[in-house]
């Protein structure tokens, strides 16, 4: 997934943002009879392996026993997340809230889902909420992230993507995210920096090159800038944005 923004300072910015992360968590708890923490590991199983069926029967079998059991619902909201049903996974996540609302994953994975249905400010205090329990969990930082920027609060959202990458300092979508976020709040050699990060962590990051070469043009570095662009369609031939960003910067440059 990704988000374009329209035109900048005369030239069309494709800020490629990276989309946000469902955590689906646990679903086995100890004080389960053994039958139902033996079903919701078969589950949990059937899940990674994408056998969607098998998980649905067996959390069915779980909830006709114990209609509000956290686990089962969780693993039904990640099965409709997968499928893209964003309607069905925020509602079971949201009945895992009131189940369990201190659990952070619990709040992250309903926050997710309404972001998904373009709510973000549904979501923004869930996911608030979620980085104040566990203010160490980098993905946690990463959502609420996108959050403050879908409502284009811009400076919190950048504040949101310092600490994800403060966490994850390998985690390229979050470098790709803050970057772009910089670059948006006119920080282009702030930007520069994460962008760079984030594709030296990931040589082949089309899009953290697409950010970057955004970066580079912002900070007046237009040699740079087309090298960045080039090197997105040489990945990608005829990538349009960087087809439509170099041909931009040649032209300034007097290049034809």
């Amino acid at each position: 997934m990704h988000r374009t923004i329209g035109r900048r300072s005369n030239r069309a910015v494709s800020a490629n943002w990276a989309s946000t992360r469902q955590t689906a968590g646990h679903s086995v708890n100890q004080v389960d009879p053994p039958e139902i923490r033996e079903s919701l590991i078969r589950a949990e199983r059937h899940l990674a392996a994408g056998a969607v069926g098998e998980v649905e029967a067996i959390c069915a079998a779980v909830i006709a026993e114990r209609p509000d059991h956290p686990g089962a619902l969780t693993l039904l909201g990640a099965v409709a997340h997968r499928a893209g049903d964003m309607p069905r996974a925020a509602g079971l996540f949201a009945r895992v809230e009131a189940v369990a609302p201190d659990d952070p994953r619990a709040l992250v994975n309903h926050g997710v889902a309404l972001l998904a249905l373009n709510d973000a400010a549904a979501a923004l205090p869930k996911l608030a909420r979620a980085s104040s329990i566990a203010p160490s969990i980098a993905d946690t930082w990463f959502n609420l992230g996108r959050a403050y920027q879908d409502l284009e609060r811009f400076d919190e959202a950048i504040a949101a993507y310092e600490r994800a990458s403060a966490l994850a300092p390998n985690d390229v979508q979050a470098l790709n995210n803050l970057g772009a976020m910089l670059l948006r709040a006119g920080r282009a050699d702030e930007a520069v920096r994460a962008l760079s990060q984030a594709v030296r962590l990931r040589p082949n990051y089309v899009r953290g090159f697409l950010n970057l070469g955004e970066a580079l043009s912002s900070a007046g570095q237009a040699d740079d800038a087309m090298a960045c662009f080039r090197r997105v369609l040489a990945m990608e031939p005829g990538h349009e944005a960087a087809s439509l960003r170099l041909a931009q910067e040649m032209r300034d440059r007097g290049i034809y």
